[in-house]
């Protein structure tokens, strides 16, 4: 069973969704976690918008607490998935004898927006609430191609 990594910031907003949307299409085919570069908010929740979110798409995020990215995550996960390019920058300057596996999400999907390449999953840390519905969007659809090309 493949293992899945996700990484954001602070582990509260978009690596938590993704882990989240993983577990709920993959069901029991592959092992999902995340974590944040940053350890702000380590034993909290997700964010209470991101919870919302999920929750009102039948997503769970029952029973994740955020954590700080560290060398047991990295060394026990085959696949990486850092959402933005400065969290990819930063996974691979800590962790290069792991390079082969740490990966920008949207990139290693292939994502394309209204003929745009995307590579960056945008925080909606300081946004609004139409700030997470474009994350769950774009995860969504980047978790169900994400499990066509690891499964």
């Amino acid at each position: 069973m493949p293992s899945v990594l996700f990484i954001c910031t602070g582990n509260i907003c978009r690596s938590s969704l993704a882990e989240g949307l993983l577990r709920h299409y993959a069901k029991d085919k592959v092992r999902a976690s995340s974590a944040g570069v940053e350890g702000y908010h380590i034993g909290e929740p997700p964010d209470p918008r991101t919870r919302h979110m999920a929750k009102s798409h039948g997503i769970s995020l029952e029973g994740q607490k955020a954590q700080k990215v560290s060398v047991r995550l990295i060394e026990s996960s085959d696949y990486i998935f850092a959402m933005d390019s400065s969290h990819l920058n930063r996974l691979l300057k800590l962790y290069p004898e792991q390079a082969h596996k740490i990966h920008l999400l949207l990139d290693f999907v292939d994502m394309e927006f209204d003929g745009v390449q995307t590579q960056d999953v945008l925080d909606p840390y300081y946004g609004e609430e139409g700030d997470f519905r474009a994350v769950h969007v774009t995860l969504d659809k980047a978790i169900q191609k994400l499990l066509s090309q690891i499964l």
